[in-house]
């Protein structure tokens, strides 16, 4: 996809409409995931690993499928299968992680690292490659009320 002024322009349409259509199944399992994790993630730390691991690759997967590759004009049964293929490709790791704790702290590890870099970029960064990044996120952000009154 571009833009007339000659940018390519990436975006998730069916992604995100899938997510505003399926709000309640997305707060679930990410309650879900959540809670169990904070229940069983000391002392079943292999699994803790496992779940993490296969959470992160299927959301990095599912990113990258509907950022570069699927049309806009996806239709929503296909997003429910490609998130099961996406989950399952993500359980292929999380079985790594739970059998090889070695592959599953590098894939935690790596995931946190890409996080903490992209903010890092974004924070100090982003103004020098693209002069008005940042002024067009605060413009771009809700408004903060400064003269709020203390109770």
């Amino acid at each position: 996809m571009n833009s007339p002024y000659g940018c390519p322009v990436y975006g998730m349409p069916p992604l995100w409409n899938w997510v505003d259509s399926n709000v309640y199944v997305v707060a679930a399992a990410l309650i879900l995931f959540g809670l169990t994790l904070l229940q069983f993630g000391g002392k079943y730390y292999l699994m803790s690993m496992a779940l993490i691991s296969t959470f992160a690759m299927g959301c990095i997967l599912m990113t990258l499928l509907y950022g570069f590759i699927m049309p806009s004009s996806t239709p929503g049964w296909l997003i429910w299968v490609s998130l099961g293929l996406c989950f399952g490709a993500g359980a292929g790791l999380g079985y790594g992680a739970y059998n090889w704790p070695k592959i599953g702290v590098f894939s935690i590890g790596s995931t946190v690292g890409g996080a903490i870099g992209t903010i890092i970029y974004i924070m100090f960064f982003a103004d020098i490659v693209s002069p008005g990044t940042m002024k067009t996120l605060k413009e771009s952000s809700a408004p903060i009320d400064t003269q709020a009154e203390e109770l």
